[in-house]
Formats: C-alpha cells, structure tokens, sequence
C-alpha cells in the first residue's frame, strides 16, 4: 500500500522546525497527520510540554494568583467600565476626588465568592445657615386634626407659645394677624407667640394637619417664642420635604400617644430637626412684597385685642379716635375682613375654646370671663360659630383615659375642697 504525502508549498525554515527531542535529526519537509494539521510536529512538541505543566498547576496549588484578561484574579473589576468614560482615578488615602461632595457612593466587595453592594451616604456641609438659637425650644404638644375632627378653633392666640402647622390635606382660609391666606395640602404655617389667627375650612375640602406648639424658643433678634421676624408672611410650601415632614410629624404623635418612657426628650430632638428643616426652607423663599400699613386699622385692632372681653361700644371707639363709627368700622374690615363686632365675638369664642379644652372649670364661669355674665347669651353665641354647645365641644375634645392640665399657671382653676370630697367618695 502507497502511502501518500503532501508537499509543503512553502516549507518552514530549519531553524523553526527545530524543537525539543529534534536535534541532531533532519526535520521533515511534509506535514504529519494530527489533531491540527495545520501546526508542526515542534509546536505539538512545544503544546504537550504546556499542557504536562497546565495539569500538574492544577494538582499542585501555585502561590501566584491566577490572571483574569491579565489582571490577577483577586484585583479583577467586578463589572467592566462604561464605554466612552475615563477610568476613575483615585484620590489621597484611597478616597476618590470627588469624596465628600455626592449624597451617596455606591461600593462593591467581594465575600465568600458572592457580591454585596453598599451605599455609603457621607454627612456633607449643607452650605446654609443654621437656626441662630439662643436658647432651644421645648415640646409642648402636638395635635392631629382629622376631617371628622370637631370644628377649628375660631380667633384665638397664645402669649407663651409658638406653633408650626403643617396641611396634610384639604384646603382652608386662614386669618393671621388680619391677613386672608388660602392654604393648601404641603402648606407649611408658623405663628408666632401673640399673634391672633383664625381658620375657616370649607365643607367640600376639610383640612387635615399636623399641628407643634413649643415654648421656650429664643432666636438671636427675634423676640421670644417667634420664629419668624414680626411682619413676615407665615405660610409657605414643604415642597419635596412634605412626606419626610408628615412621617417625622406622625412618629412624634404616635410616640406621645403611646406614652412610652422617654418619648419627651426623644420627641424633643426630632422638633429640632423639623425646626432646621423649616429653617431652610423659609429662606428659601423670595420675600413677600411688604403690604401698605393701615396706621389706623392696627391701632384699632391693637385696641380690641387687649379689651375684647370688657363691654366696647363702637361709638365710644370711634369718639377717641375722632372719627365716625361708620369709617371706624370700613376701615377695620377692609385690614381684618370682619367688622368690629364680629371680631370681638369670634376673639371670645377662641378664648373660650381654650378654656373648655384645658381647664376644667365651669361653663358659667368660662362666658363670664370672655364676656358673657348671660350663660344662656354665651351658649346661643358659641353654637352659632362652632356648631356645637359648649359642653358638647368639650367632650368632643377631652379623651376620657388621660388627665387635662392647663396651658399655663394663670388659668387653673383649684378645685374647692367640697367638690374634692364629693368626687373622692364618689370614686370609692
């Protein structure tokens, strides 16, 4: 039988052919049959001496790390870099050069051959101002008013304290300090320590909100309990704080609910950071072009705030101010949107208010203190602005289970030693 080979057309050099266990013979000028018949009997030589030792890498464990792409396994990336991106170069002590200046960097490691992703969110300088505190505010109380929840509180202010609103949803027009506001869900409304304000809801859009009072608040220039210069408007937008504001706002409501030890100072330093929120949220606003003062207005409404519970006459008001009556009365509604007589009234139905919700005394003694020495005459009044009897607005407000004390020391009322005796042997 003839054995057939084929002719290299091109044969490779001596020297090339020239391999391992080949010296000394002549290399042959044909291509033997094999695997791949395209590589010479040398390079097959050469191949089977790599792959002895490729075997015996893998029975014997080598000390150097193995090559990914040319790279050692172990500094291998995790994910090959974006296409037309530099790669990121790295910075003093492994930080990168932008460390410090992102909300978060994400980080990948490697454990035990699987891929846990972190997010690092480093504390930057916000670059805004803090709250000027000269001495930090104390928690008073926080409400919830719900849209089933008994009727707002008609004009009223508080000398020792300062409240932060916050419209969860609905819509209402506001009063403060003789200015009409339509707020909204998101609004944010601050008052000031003694300013008189008011609410007026609408039925097709009731209100909820969160409302903060505190006490003790001393910024540097402002006067006490006022967070906002005097003159500045009070309601601006959350924005895209809203939902953080409402959860923080609820935590505090839930944990002075609950009651839990330690609520206080731990509600207290969740105000704070509302606080520093709102801070930077107010200056962020532009400033409200300041409204025409009504020298005249404000004197009367001065007037009527330090004696809206003695008996004015309008006649008398206007002699002192030699003026008529009628210009008196244009003039006050024209600042207030009430008229001299409806803002005495509702001024004494607020107070009243107070008085039912954090005192206990009684109905009779509440109207002759805002005004009313007629029970029946204050009854009539207060049904006709809140909706309800006084009595009935009380138990809509007071919670069975937990004790009322009062908003400050001047208005408790001390319970009379016979009254004490009646209830005590009524309890046992």
């Amino acid at each position: 039988m003839k054995t057939r080979t084929k002719t290299n057309p091109n044969p490779l050099p001596a020297a090339l052919l020239a391999g391992r266990g080949t010296a000394g013979k002549t290399p042959p000028t044909g291509i033997q049959h094999c695997k791949n018949p395209l590589q010479p009997a040398a390079l097959l030589a050469g191949w089977s001496i790599v792959r002895k030792l490729k075997r015996r890498e893998r029975k014997t464990p080598s000390s150097r790390p193995q090559a990914i792409n040319g790279i050692p396994k172990g500094l291998a990336p995790l994910a090959p870099p974006a296409q037309g991106r530099p790669p990121r170069r790295r910075g003093v002590q492994g930080q990168s050069p932008g460390a410090g200046t992102r909300s978060s960097t994400p980080v990948r490691r490697r454990t035990g051959g699987s891929c846990v992703k972190e997010v690092h969110c480093p504390v930057r300088p916000s670059g805004g101002k803090s709250i000027p505190f000269e001495q930090e505010p104390r928690l008073t109380c926080i409400s919830r008013t719900l849209p089933e929840s008994p009727p707002p509180w008609t004009l009223h202010s508080h000398d020792d304290l300062c409240e932060l609103v916050l419209i969860c949803e609905g819509e209402a027009d506001y009063s403060i300090s003789g200015q009409e506001h339509h707020v909204r869900r998101g609004d944010l409304i601050i008052y000031n320590s003694g300013v008189v304000h008011d609410e007026r809801s609408g039925t097709s859009m009731p209100v909820s909100s969160y409302c903060c009072s505190m006490t003790g608040l001393k910024l540097h220039g402002l006067r006490e309990n006022a967070f906002l210069p005097d003159g500045a408007c009070p309601v601006f937008p959350s924005g895209a704080h809203f939902e953080a504001l409402r959860d923080t706002l609820s935590i505090m409501f839930d944990a002075l609910s609950a009651g839990a030890d330690g609520c206080a100072p731990f509600c207290n330093y969740l105000l704070l950071g509302v606080l520093s929120r709102v801070w930077a949220l107010r200056h962020r606003q532009p400033a409200a072009p300041g409204a025409a003062q009504n020298l005249l207005g404000s004197r009367i409404k001065a007037y009527i705030d330090l004696h809206y519970t003695e008996d004015i006459r309008l006649q008398t008001l206007a002699d002192g101010l030699h003026i008529s009556p009628y210009y008196l009365s244009h003039v006050f509604k024209d600042m207030t949107g009430y008229s001299p007589g409806q803002y005495i009234t509702r001024r004494r139905i607020g107070l009243a208010q107070n008085l039912l919700i954090s005192t206990s005394l009684p109905v009779s003694e509440i109207a002759a203190r805002v005004g009313y020495p007629s029970p029946s005459h204050f009854n009539d009044r207060f049904a006709k602005n809140v909706g309800m009897s006084p009595r009935a607005y009380r138990k809509a407000y007071l919670v069975p289970t937990a004790p009322q004390e009062s908003a400050s020391p001047s208005s408790e009322a001390p319970e009379k030693p016979e009254k004490a005796a009646k209830r005590k042997a009524r309890t046992q």
